[in-house]
């Protein structure tokens, strides 16, 4: 045994000394927090226990983390269901005028409900697979699979007596675990206040990804039952108003999604080229259709062809490593595990095939489609309303000509006539056929761009169907090559993901430095917008708060684990105090299917503190003061006439 143990530490520390282990990772679903993680918070000086995270009997910090049905995630600020969220996860339901001067409602009959919009609150959570795995084996087809789990669990979820506001639902970690959960839902939200576009999204597309964000990146909410009431609750978060230092630990609870980092090249070609086509796609039909200026889609087209270039070399990369993943499964038949790794690239080349030809130009046309811009075009068009004036076509069918071209390039899914008969593909024949549109409207719907479209809406569902089973064979062989890859690479630890269920994730606070060489602090400070450009709204506005009340502290990095893009994860200090909100992350992060780097990958994090100083700025909102917790301490502040 002894000897045994001396060459497995002999292994180990050459598995270290070579590289191929990676960073620690960790995403752990609650409940059932396992031993060593305790033991490794309690190492870190973090003083809360299992229960403080998860309990069902007493309040718990997962009474505080939301999940919101556009998968945001919120936190609980105060007992009477004012919650704390991403500005992006409203931002799409606030109208121009709202985005522009921000929301602020003096109180709860004049906040205005965000339709569609609901919050769950985990209840309990029953670990189920002893009754599901006996059913099922790996050699069944994945589709049949997927039938008897939603069976099983359709019919679990049936033996549940809920009462009214409570939903059920089962939900999957990895294959092999299955839990039944319940959640306290909350069908109606109202928006209590959300700063102005300018400072919510200051910088979040020109720096996202590579430098510090200065934002304001969060909104508040009141939630409220099925009667319409606010809802009402014992445990809401106590704000940390001590601050942090660079090294502090962390944690975060939060719903992060699914986000397969360890994609094969062909899946990971077939995601990128699909999400990059409808982009260009619909942004160069909008472009034409509200003759915006040309330098706009220039812009677009020295992007799209950046980022192509960019991922070339991933792609080299991914293929050389899937070349010597698939050598290794098939010579190593001493290793029964790994012979059911050998095939798995071929089969995945296969599946991704048939899903871009089915699901690609679907995409493409679906992101035109959803442009409001061209719906009103159509529709002004169809009521014999043309635009006054016409901007310059110089240079217009050359640009088209290279936008053909970078659509070439990327092999396009969708039909090349499509550019050279339909009358939105360049400002020329917009004009001509617009002339036309006015004494017979049906030859607008003539056009190949809606003839296409209309197909869309008698799309069956037998079609639907087999595209969503194409869609669950690749991520299920996709699961079993991550498996396989984990064993390649010695890694014991397994693909670090999320799936919407509750998960905690500890870290620490802490700067990087970026593919540029560049060290980026630990937090930003007003100080850094106050030196960013003049014309920024936000920038004079920091500059003035300076010098009215000094330098302030906005946001911190950490390197707590999460995936996905949407955020909002409640991220509290050592103590269970609340230090803010996930709000951003840099380009290495987890999320990142190709560019993840354990060393470099760091999440944003809106400062407790910033928010509430914003908070205080508004005399309207000085009710909400009473209802938030500095400690034991509820804040309150006098607000002068």
């Amino acid at each position: 045994m002894r000897m045994k143990s001396s060459f497995f530490t002999i292994c180990t520390l050459l598995w270290l000394v070579s590289g191929v282990i990676e960073a620690k990772e960790g995403l752990w679903a609650l409940p059932n927090l396992p031993g060593k993680l305790l033991n490794e918070l309690e190492d870190e000086g973090i003083e809360l226990e299992s229960q403080d995270f998860y309990d069902e009997k007493k309040p718990s910090l997962k009474d505080q983390v939301i999940l919101f049905n556009n998968r945001y995630s919120g936190v609980l600020l105060s007992e009477k269901g004012l919650a704390l969220v991403n500005y992006q996860a409203v931002e799409q339901l606030l109208t121009p005028t709202e985005r522009a001067t921000g929301v602020t409602s003096s109180n709860d009959s004049v906040a205005r409900v965000l339709e569609g919009f609901e919050g769950h609150i985990l209840v309990s959570s029953e670990n189920v697979s002893w009754r599901i795995l006996p059913k099922i084996n790996d050699q069944f087809d994945p589709a049949r699979k997927a039938a008897i789990i939603d069976s099983i669990g359709q019919r679990l979820c049936a033996e549940k007596i809920i009462r009214s506001g409570y939903v059920v639902r089962m939900q999957t970690l990895g294959e092999h675990k299955f839990f039944i959960n319940i959640y306290r839902k909350l069908p109606q939200v109202r928006l209590v206040y959300c700063p102005p576009e300018a400072l919510a999204a200051y910088h979040r597309k020109s720096e996202n990804a590579f430098g510090p964000m200065h934002n304001a990146d969060f909104a508040l909410v009141r939630l409220y039952t099925e009667n319409g009431k606010p809802y009402e609750c014992t445990e809401a978060a106590t704000l940390c108003k001590t601050g942090f230092e660079e090294n502090d630990p962390v944690l975060m609870m939060g719903y992060p999604q699914v986000r397969h980092r360890s994609l094969t090249a062909s899946r990971l070609e077939s995601v990128y080229l699909d999400s990059l086509y409808a982009q260009l796609f619909a942004d160069s039909i909008i472009t034409a259709a509200n003759y915006r200026p040309t330098i706009a889609r220039y812009d677009s087209l020295a992007e799209a062809q950046r980022r192509y270039k960019s991922i070339q070399t991933e792609l080299e990369q991914k293929k050389k490593e899937e070349e010597a993943f698939t050598e290794w499964a098939a010579n190593r038949p001493d290793f029964t595990d790994c012979l059911r790794y050998a095939n798995l690239v071929g089969q995945i080349k296969s599946l991704c095939h048939r899903q871009r030809k089915a699901q690609a130009r679907i995409e493409a046309l679906q992101a035109v489609r959803s442009q409001s811009v061209l719906c009103r075009i159509v529709q002004n068009v169809s009521n014999g309303n043309l635009p006054e004036t016409l901007p310059p076509s110089s240079r217009l069918d050359q640009d088209f000509e290279q936008l053909r071209q970078v659509f070439a390039s990327i092999k396009s899914p969708i039909d090349s006539l499509l550019w050279t008969q339909s009358d939105f593909s360049g400002e020329s024949r917009f004009k001509k056929t617009a002339k036309r549109w006015k004494k017979d409207r049906a030859l607008l719907l003539q056009d190949p761009l809606f003839a296409i479209t209309a197909k869309m809406d008698s799309l069956t569902e037998a079609d639907r169907s087999t595209i969503d089973s194409t869609l669950r064979a690749i991520d299920s062989r996709l699961i079993l090559y991550n498996e396989g890859l984990n064993i390649f690479r010695n890694s014991p630890n397994g693909s670090t993901d999320g799936d919407l269920l509750l998960r905690l994730s500890y870290g620490h606070i802490k700067g990087f430095s970026p593919t540029d060489g560049i060290r980026l602090e630990y937090c930003t400070h007003l100080s850094g917008i106050a030196e960013g450009s003049a014309y920024s709204p936000f920038s004079r506005w920091a500059q003035q708060e300076i010098a009215a009340s000094g330098d302030r502290e906005l946001a911190f990095w950490t390197d707590v684990d999460y995936a996905g893009e949407r955020y909002g994860a409640a991220v509290y200090n050592d103590r269970g105090e609340l230090l803010g909100i996930l709000c951003n992350a840099n380009i290495e992060n987890l999320r990142h299917p190709y560019r993840f780097n354990a060393e470099k990958g760091r999440y944003l994090v809106c400062d407790i503190r910033f928010i509430a100083f914003m908070i205080g700025q508004e005399p309207a909102l000085y009710r909400i003061w009473n209802e938030l917790h500095w400690g034991n301490d509820i804040i309150h502040i006098e607000v002068s006439n």
